[in-house]
């Protein structure tokens, strides 16, 4: 089911320029050839950043995309 709403979301909602994940035709390795010649990187990981979207939150910002879900949608979610 994850892989179906991923796959759905990607062509309707925007990724920002600068991210690697979720972009047809990018990988890991596009991601470290951005990076290659850089005096410096900062590498980060967000503790709990999944979680931390709220079925509110993932609601919001697909009505902000013009992403209409049915009630049955929702509890599907």
């Amino acid at each position: 089911i994850q892989r179906e709403i991923t796959e759905y979301l990607t062509d309707k909602l925007p990724v920002h320029e600068c991210a690697f994940a979720y972009k047809k035709g990018s990988s890991i390795k596009t991601n470290a050839q951005v990076h290659l010649h850089t005096k410096y990187l900062l590498k980060m990981d967000f503790e709990n950043f999944f979680p931390s979207i709220t079925p509110r939150l993932f609601f919001s910002k697909l009505r902000l995309a013009n992403i209409d879900l049915t009630a049955d949608d929702k509890v599907l979610l």
